[in-house]
């Protein structure tokens, strides 16, 4: 039960930690910046969170989250208008698709509520294992 319990909380910090990534791209989609890599003025570098196991040997059973800079962060975009754009007009803009931030946040949620509903599973069961041993008793 403690491998369940483990999983379940483990799962809801690892989604939580993909929500606020997902989160953060989305606020800061906006945030250009210059591709000079001297700049001061630097894009918002977009984040990815892998989520992998955390078991060893099918033992202590969860899952760990790992925020990773997103590869490109930030991706080439042509405006000249801009006081960051460089001789060619181009600007850094954040590799941010906000439908598809939404929607993995969308499954990150469901994910979390899923864990979340383990818990009074593994509640119920450690219950149910104390009265049968009482009952023994």
């Amino acid at each position: 039960m403690i491998n369940a319990l483990n999983s379940a909380i483990s799962g809801i910090i690892a989604q939580s930690t993909k929500i606020s990534a997902g989160a953060l791209n989305i606020a800061n989609a906006d945030v250009v910046g210059s591709l000079d890599p001297n700049s001061l003025n630097q894009p918002y570098q977009a984040i990815d969170v892998n989520i992998t196991s955390s078991s060893q040997n099918g033992l202590n059973g969860g899952v760990k989250a790992t925020v990773l800079p997103r590869q490109p962060g930030a991706i080439i975009s042509y405006s000249p208008d801009s006081p960051f754009a460089d001789k060619n007009g181009s600007i850094g803009v954040p590799n941010v698709n906000i439908s598809e931030e939404l929607v993995n946040n969308l499954q990150a949620t469901q994910a979390y509520k899923a864990s979340l509903q383990i818990i009074p599973i593994v509640k119920d069961l450690g219950e149910e294992l104390l009265n049968a041993v009482n009952k023994k008793a």
